[in-house]
């Protein structure tokens, strides 16, 4: 199926259902799956794994250390 005809199934089926649980948890959900980290193509990750080593080459990195400390300082925690 192409994208197309999924947006036109999808929307039959969203102008279709009367429960309006179902079309918040959808609503919810496809917000979540437009949140998460863009996915690379082969050839994407290719060019990242290439560029990670020519820095790594040239000495632009940071230490294990470094990387714990700002994951690991009170100012970054967030509370909810």
């Amino acid at each position: 199926m192409t994208a197309l005809e999924l947006k036109v199934q999808l929307q039959k089926d969203i102008e279709n259902e009367r429960n309006s649980s179902i079309l918040e948890k959808v609503q919810a959900y496809y917000h979540k799956l437009k949140a998460m980290p863009c996915q690379y193509s082969v050839g994407e990750l290719k060019d990242r794994l290439r560029k990670g080593r020519e820095a790594a080459k040239a000495g632009v990195y940071k230490t294990q250390d470094e990387i714990r400390s700002k994951h690991t300082t009170p100012s970054n925690y967030k509370l909810k």
